[in-house]
């Protein structure tokens, strides 16, 4: 199921160099065509070429998310995020449980989509936000319930939206898309604003939406090395 991982991580990671950096020195740093490495200040690193995973058990029927989580995981994959939209917070805590263990055991990211509450309680890395969520949790709500050493990532759709969550103390990181077509999203923005984007980043950006082998040697060309994937690229 994920062979094309396997092909895909092996072809960008190749001969790479990790270089660890003081998170004070970001700012400069991110100015290196060299950086590989962006301390979080928060609990965990994100290296360049990290290769960020979205399941859900709808994707995943009739395997458990468990299942495609520790396949990921022997695939490459470095950063887990749980998104489910149709289970009750106790389902995704029970859930959460699990899938924060596998990943903590094999020293890879485990992030909650949407859910503070549940990020806090299964003690996630890390908990994403989209726009639309923050009507529920606003940046600052959210720092309140996770505390100071659980990442905020935040999505978003545009230059604007980019530059907002690059100003933004609370947010650790960002996902920038969807840059190509998906099943899932009526729009795409491109790839026109990447370069601008990667040139003002002072933090992680992640690169979300249709991306695949078929357009990766793009995205590599343009400077981008972080990528979020859904599950759906992976099935067989």
């Amino acid at each position: 199921m994920f062979n094309e991982h396997i092909i895909f991580s092996s072809a960008w990671r190749e001969e790479k160099t990790i270089v660890r950096i003081n998170p004070e020195r970001r700012s400069k740093a991110t100015e290196s065509k060299d950086l590989l490495t962006f301390k979080c200040r928060r609990m965990f690193k994100i290296n360049d070429y990290s290769l960020y995973l979205v399941i859900s058990e709808e994707c995943a029927h009739p395997k458990h998310s468990k299942e495609i989580a520790s396949e990921a995981i022997s695939g490459g994959v470095d950063i887990i995020q749980m998104r489910e939209k149709n289970k009750t917070q106790k389902e995704l805590i029970s859930l959460g449980v699990i899938l924060c263990k596998l990943c903590k055991a094999n020293d890879k990211i485990f992030i909650v989509n949407d859910d503070a509450f549940v990020a806090k309680e299964v003690e996630a890395a890390g908990v994403h936000l989209g726009q639309e969520d923050m009507q529920k949790f606003s940046i600052d709500s959210t720092r309140k319930i996770v505390g100071s050493k659980t990442a905020i990532g935040l999505s978003t759709h545009s230059l604007k939206q980019f530059e907002e969550a690059n100003d933004e103390e609370n947010v650790d990181y960002i996902a920038f898309g969807p840059v190509f077509a998906t099943k899932t999203k009526n729009y795409s923005i491109g790839t026109n604003d990447i370069e601008k984007v990667l040139e003002r980043a002072v933090k992680p950006v992640f690169f979300i939406g249709g991306i695949n082998l078929s357009n990766m040697d793009e995205l590599l060309s343009l400077g981008a090395k972080k990528y979020c994937i859904n599950q759906r690229h992976f099935r067989g």
